[in-house]
């Protein structure tokens, strides 16, 4: 949801600078941002599917928000395209919190699965005729004769 302006604003500047003989847009740097921000939505999007691989996923986005977000920090408005100091501190405390839920979320799902195993309840059929076990010879019986 947060992404989603500035990669907006990415892909408009892509459009533009393509008209204005822009370098960065000449080098498709723009389209390339947007199309990592999309990428970290749909990363986020998969790891919370929660299918094999969700937790490495989610550590790993979690990290590249971190990663981007000091870079953001380095760069401050030097830059174009730059998030800023703010939007790199933001990053950061994103990328932690998502790594934090992912192993906290990982560490409930593995209390769960060893807290209350699932056995299968044991059925007990009662036969009209005989004891149970007469009741199995005598069918057994039967199937084999057919």
């Amino acid at each position: 949801m947060f992404l989603a302006p500035v990669a907006i604003k990415e892909i408009n500047w892509q459009i533009i600078g393509m008209t204005e003989n822009d370098m960065h847009a000449l080098d498709f740097h723009w389209i390339g941002s947007a199309l990592l921000m999309v990428l970290l939505v749909l990363a986020g999007v998969l790891s919370s599917t929660k299918r094999p691989g969700w937790m490495e996923l989610g550590i790993i986005t979690g990290v590249t928000y971190s990663f981007l977000g000091v870079i953001a920090m380095i760069l401050q408005d030097g830059y174009a395209g730059s998030w800023s100091g703010g939007g790199g501190l933001f990053a950061i405390v994103v990328g932690v919190w998502y790594i934090l839920f992912t192993i906290l979320e990982a560490q409930k799902m593995k209390a769960a699965k060893g807290g209350a195993s699932v056995t299968a309840p044991h059925v007990r059929h009662i036969f009209p005729q005989g004891s149970e076990g007469e009741t199995i010879e005598r069918n057994t019986q039967q199937l084999v004769k057919v």
